[in-house]
């Protein structure tokens, strides 16, 4: 998975990277889902430890591009959110 870095719309002061995955069908991007995930060592987990499996967040791309997402799962050690629930 590619790694990619992120800040939360509402609160661009928490900048994040997570490695993520974009589904695809016949070899071809379905930006439809996208799957992040956010390891809780050495993040600013902070904003996330309060959060709800199912409740949702925006974020946004180092290149500027704002995804809805959803908490599908937390783990141990990660953070998962999935543009569907």
């Amino acid at each position: 998975m590619p790694l990619g870095q992120f800040y939360i719309l509402d609160n661009p002061d928490i900048e994040f990277t997570g490695n993520y995955h974009i589904d695809t069908v016949n070899d071809k991007s379905f930006p439809s889902r996208i799957v992040l995930e956010i390891q809780k060592q050495s993040q600013p987990v902070e904003a996330f430890s309060s959060m709800s499996i199912g409740q949702d967040i925006t974020f946004v791309s180092s290149s500027g591009e704002a995804t809805h997402v959803y908490l599908i799962s937390e783990t141990e050690n990660h953070f998962i959110f999935s543009s569907r629930g």
